[in-house]
């Protein structure tokens, strides 16, 4: 199955086929993450501040319906969150408890960022377009966009985990989306990392992310997936980003013959070696 339309997450999900067969065309159930939830929840109650016509509700309030919707989904097979990924070391992992402090300290940088350094004017904008070179639309909405104290007018990224991207590449998307699609689009932009409460060194420019260059990627990316679907291949890329996977138990190559990799990974009924 080709998708209709792509987005940056597809960028991430292609890197292992294998990953992206599981979720986008098998459709086989996802681990939950505790920081998926946590991320999640401090994006809502962000959102909600910003908004201003909305009143911020408790910390619990946005956290514990991600949770739910976790152990909820796929007929509750994934009702103990200590199964669950929880980031963090392992004797230290981030379990729904130590987010109760997490969530609460990234929203308060948030509105502490936004009050002293960060002019809000939009949120999640739908910049949603087709680019040239891509045959399908390109999918995204862009955090936030405003207006910094000392750098003007930016789109900013809001960033919950520890890890700092290793890449600007997310922000250049959206700006090449947003200049394709509205005529303007800024030309700064940052990922706010929410636990430190700043935004990642200088703020990286955008401008040499041009719809066609955008465009290309993901077309090339798009005439892999027709290619893919058309021999059934779909290799795995086995490497550390695996241990984040949320299709970890649902692949040979990860996981091996285990039952419930047997039964969602298509390699094992067409007899092929995932590895």
């Amino acid at each position: 199955m080709i998708p209709s339309h792509l987005s940056y997450s597809t960028l991430n999900q292609w890197q292992c086929q294998k990953a992206f067969q599981l979720g986008k065309i098998v459709e086989a159930p996802p681990k939950p993450a505790v920081y998926f939830a946590g991320g999640s929840a401090v994006h809502a109650a962000t959102e909600d501040h910003d908004r201003g016509d909305r009143v911020m509700g408790t910390w619990e309030s946005y956290f514990y319906p991600e949770v739910s919707r976790g152990m909820e989904d796929h007929g509750g097979a994934h009702w103990d969150t200590k199964q669950w990924m929880m980031g963090g070391s392992l004797s230290d992992p981030e379990t729904p408890e130590s987010w109760m402090t997490i969530g609460p300290q990234c929203v308060s940088n948030w509105v502490k960022f936004t009050a002293t350094e960060f002019s809000v004017t939009d949120i999640e904008v739908d910049v949603t377009t087709t680019l040239p070179g891509c045959p399908v639309p390109i999918k995204g909405f862009v955090d936030r966009t405003g207006v910094h104290v000392e750098h003007n007018d930016m789109i900013i990224d809001v960033k919950s985990g520890r890890n700092k991207p290793k890449d600007p590449l997310q922000l250049g998307v959206y700006h090449a989306l947003m200049l394709h699609r509205n005529g303007w689009a800024p030309d700064k932009g940052a990922y706010f990392m929410a636990r430190e409460g700043r935004i990642i060194g200088k703020p990286v420019d955008l401008t040499i992310y041009t719809p066609e260059m955008i465009g290309a990627m993901f077309g090339d990316i798009y005439a892999e997936m027709v290619e893919a679907e058309r021999t059934g291949d779909y290799p795995a890329n086995r490497r550390f980003e695996c241990k984040f996977c949320v299709q970890q138990n649902n692949c040979l190559t990860y996981t091996g013959e285990t039952k419930q990799a047997k039964h969602y990974d298509p390699n094992y009924r067409e007899g092929k070696v995932s590895f």
